[in-house]
């Protein structure tokens, strides 16, 4: 993976991650303490992030770093666990009781 290849698909995680969040741009950034135009930046991959950075943005997402610098899609990766947790995040505890209900409602149907 190439230097602009990284910093693009990090941005688009951090991107997808404060989305799903229901964060703004400058929500995220006082969060981890950078300006809003910075968050822009990494989000377009014109920037990297510091390890300080990248530290806070995993603890703001209560992610591990594997999964932050995870960029392989669900359909390439075949890693379910992964997905599945990338997809949960973000979620209410309500939706994710719901969403583990029809699991096993499913599961009782085998």
């Amino acid at each position: 993976m190439t230097e602009s290849n990284l910093k693009f698909n990090f941005g688009q995680k951090v991107k997808s991650l404060r989305e799903s969040f229901k964060l703004t741009q400058e929500q995220l950034a006082e969060k981890i303490n950078l300006e809003r135009d910075t968050i822009s930046k990494i989000e377009n991959g014109r920037r990297f992030p510091s390890c300080a950075s990248i530290e806070k943005i995993a603890q703001t997402f209560n992610i591990s770093y594997s999964l932050l610098f995870s960029f392989d899609t669900f359909d390439n990766t075949k890693n379910y666990d992964d997905a599945l947790s990338l997809e949960l995040e973000g979620l209410s505890d309500k939706d994710k009781e719901f969403i583990l209900s029809i699991i096993r409602l499913y599961k009782n149907t085998k």
